[in-house]
């Protein structure tokens, strides 16, 4: 991102406009802030472009994630990454179809720690899914040929 680009982002975000809206109270007593359809309608297209990503029990460094994953998907059209005190990764895109092809090209990894991904969508509950499976790299010399059979060594066929 250029200072060009870095100044008129922050030129934006001095423009924002933060109002408190106190809460209301349900027939039970307890408080509730009002939100209403509009609301969500505008945080539903700022996020349509956004994959959210977590690593498996770890948290990577920001800086090493930014730096691999930028570089990696350049092609792709990735804005911008950042990151959650919870260890969530948000990842802008420019457009849908580079969301897209990230979100089905993986699996991804920044070193060799595989990143989950999924689609940012309204109402949707950001959650670390422990996965059933893990895609391994394995490098394998010398196995015997009588090896290669369907119950041995094989590549499975998608």
């Amino acid at each position: 991102m250029s200072i060009a680009d870095r100044i008129k982002l922050s030129q934006q975000a001095a423009k924002v406009k933060i109002e408190f809206f106190p809460p209301v109270k349900t027939p039970e007593g307890k408080s509730r802030i009002l939100i209403t359809a509009e609301d969500l309608l505008k945080s539903a297209k700022v996020y349509s472009l956004h994959l959210y990503g977590y690593f498996l029990g770890t948290s990577m460094d920001f800086n090493r994630v930014n730096y691999c994953l930028k570089r990696d998907w350049k092609e792709y059209g990735i804005a911008e990454i950042t990151k959650s005190p919870s260890g969530y990764y948000y990842f802008k895109f420019y457009s849908e179809k580079g969301l897209q092809d990230v979100l089905e090209g993986g699996p991804w990894f920044v070193n060799n720690i595989p990143l989950f991904l999924r689609k940012w969508e309204p109402g949707h509950c950001l959650e670390k899914v422990e996965p059933a499976t893990i895609p391994l790299w394995v490098t394998a010399h010398n196995v015997p040929l009588d090896l290669w059979t369907d119950t041995g060594v094989c590549f499975p066929i998608r």
